[in-house]
């Protein structure tokens, strides 16, 4: 039986247009996915203590961490969308004594794990598949790493976090940069779309946020064809202000 990437590349043959090719190659890529909520999927870190997660994973927390630290003389209320097994959930309030995390992720996996091994006294852990309902104008943070190109209905999800938010909340998003990432070269059946810098930005701007500042990371090594053949080293995985990596990285206020 032919797998899917090998079935796509030889009917998306038969289109001409590059365009429509392009085209025909995404959906195809969407209609095929086939949702995987395992902890041990590939998508999710899966280690049992901080010492075990990948560092630019840990590195986009730490950036949070930072910026939360400025607000950490009262109590804040936290939203970890889409958190995983709850390491960077954990990582946040072990630093954060005033704050209080809601920390979601669709993996009961996942949260069982979080719950075993990341839960602390100010984090509820919650299973729930997008979209769902919470109160709005709740979270003075919202936090969405490495999420929004897991949702077909990305124009739904930011306008979720936008309601979610009270005014003048801040949200921290980041998302594979498709100028550095090509989903085509590097298809992932876990992504409906990678974005372009200005794409996501146009998109985050036109539901009410405004940008603070921009990171890039890089993660991966690519050779010349735009193919990922590996990790950088982890010392390499930091994030750059106003750089243009792998990996776009926001901090964003709600302004509307």
């Amino acid at each position: 039986m032919l797998s899917g990437q090998i079935l796509l590349r030889i009917l998306s043959n038969f289109i001409c247009c590059e365009k429509c090719r392009k085209a025909f190659r995404r959906e195809f890529l969407i209609n095929s996915k086939k949702k995987d909520y395992r902890l041990t999927s590939g998508e999710r870190q899966t280690a049992t203590t901080l010492d075990g997660i990948r560092k630019d994973h840990i590195e986009r927390y730490n950036l949070v961490l930072e910026y939360i630290k400025q607000f950490d003389n009262k109590r804040t209320n936290v939203l970890d969308m889409f958190c995983g097994n709850g390491y960077g959930s954990f990582l946040l309030s072990s630093n954060l004594a005033h704050a209080r995390f809601l920390s979601i992720d669709g993996s009961s996996e996942a949260i069982k794990c979080a719950n075993v091994n990341y839960k602390t006294p100010n984090i509820k852990f919650k299973r729930k598949l997008f979209p769902f309902r919470l109160k709005q104008n709740e979270f003075d943070f919202v936090i969405s790493l490495e999420s929004i190109e897991h949702v077909e209905d990305d124009i739904a999800f930011i306008k979720f976090i936008n309601k979610s938010l009270k005014k003048g909340g801040i949200l921290f998003l980041s998302t594979p940069n498709a100028e550095k990432q090509s989903l085509e070269i590097n298809p992932n059946h876990f992504h409906y779309r990678h974005y372009i810098n200005t794409e996501i930005l146009n998109i985050l701007r036109d539901n009410g946020f405004e940008l603070i500042k921009q990171y890039g990371q890089d993660v991966y090594i690519i050779d010349d064809n735009g193919k990922c053949t590996g990790l950088v080293d982890a010392s390499q995985m930091g994030l750059i202000e106003d750089y243009d990596g792998q990996f776009c990285i926001f901090i964003l206020r709600k302004v509307s």
